[in-house]
């Protein structure tokens, strides 16, 4: 059973439309697109530029995610990846635990490992949450398929099917 998650075309080419025409609002502070208000009390100038340059940035980073066909998250018989943890696939023998923690509208999945320092964060503020997250919560690496087009549980079943033992 082989899991592979990406993001979500579809989704973000949405996010990206409203990104770009919320940088709309930046062009009305900036009293490009003249309003009551701009005509009134004055434009800013500088307050709409970093407006639009934020939404069109924001608009720029969703259509890479809706352009990006590799996989982001994966299990399969060799173990776990995650794209955004490590560049190498976390063998199943190297993990000692999962646990599945769920905040409001997001799921993650947590994974304690043997030996952390066996399978680095390649981020140094991946490894400090880790380390975090291992004094408060469970695990040390979360991996969080809710923004990608499978969701947890095709993960957990995943899991469940590659080693059954790991689920607490």
């Amino acid at each position: 059973m082989l899991y592979e998650a990406r993001h979500p075309v579809r989704l973000n080419y949405i996010l990206a439309g409203l990104s770009a025409s919320l940088s709309s609002i930046g062009f009305l502070v900036a009293g490009i697109i003249p309003s009551a208000s701009t005509t009134a009390h004055g434009a800013y100038p500088l307050a709409g530029l970093v407006i639009v340059t934020a939404c069109l940035a924001a608009s720029g980073v969703f259509l890479r995610r809706a352009h990006d066909k590799s996989v982001v998250i994966r299990a399969d018989a060799e173990g776990l990846y995650s794209r955004r943890y490590s560049d190498a696939t976390i063998p199943w023998a190297s993990i000692a635990g999962v646990k599945v923690l769920r905040q409001k509208n997001q799921s993650i999945l947590r994974v304690k490992l043997h030996d952390k320092t066996a399978w680095p964060c390649r981020s140094r503020l991946g490894r400090v949450m880790g380390m975090l997250d291992n004094t408060v919560s469970y695990g040390h690496l979360g991996i969080n398929p809710s923004y990608c087009d499978r969701g947890m549980q095709a993960l957990v079943l995943a899991v469940q099917h590659y080693r059954p033992d790991l689920l607490s």
